[in-house]
């Protein structure tokens, strides 16, 4: 079963803010075979987001909007979310601390220090699920602030 993310973006302060996102093309969400009672891991990393900011230190917020859903299929559910820029070769390359994001806490806040074009990927995850009869993919959304 392939799960796509659904995806939603927002700023915190008028649209005229010196933050571009755009969500990644779908279906490039992370997908997983699920299976009642079983343990799994995210099969595919993806890109969540594109940012570009001219700013010095963006703040954002990832979000997991229907982490209160997932929790009625999933004992648990571990999402690891990388931050990555563009240098000049046009390669990406990682430059944040790992991302977090669990049915407890849905929720994480970062900083981008420098000006730049960057993108959100999924590098990694595991879960438990327990039944497959509820909601099994997670939503998303970025938060620039």
């Amino acid at each position: 079963m392939f799960l796509p993310a659904s995806y939603g973006v927002g700023l915190a302060e008028s649209d005229t803010s010196p933050v571009d996102i755009s969500p990644a093309a779908a279906p490039t969400g992370p997908s997983w075979q699920v299976y009642g009672r079983s343990a799994g891991s995210v099969e595919k990393p993806c890109e969540l987001f594109y940012m570009d900011t001219s700013v010095t230190n963006a703040r954002f917020e990832l979000l997991i909007t229907n982490a209160g859903l997932l929790a009625k299929s999933y004992r648990y559910l571990l999402l690891v979310a990388v931050i990555q820029k563009k240098d000049e070769a046009g390669q990406w390359q990682r430059v944040h601390d790992d991302l977090l994001l669990s049915l407890g806490n849905a929720s994480t806040a970062f900083t981008l220090e420098n000006p730049g074009s960057y993108r959100i990927r999924v590098e990694s995850g595991s879960y438990y699920c327990i039944t497959t009869s509820g909601e099994l993919s997670p939503r998303f959304y970025l938060l620039a602030h």
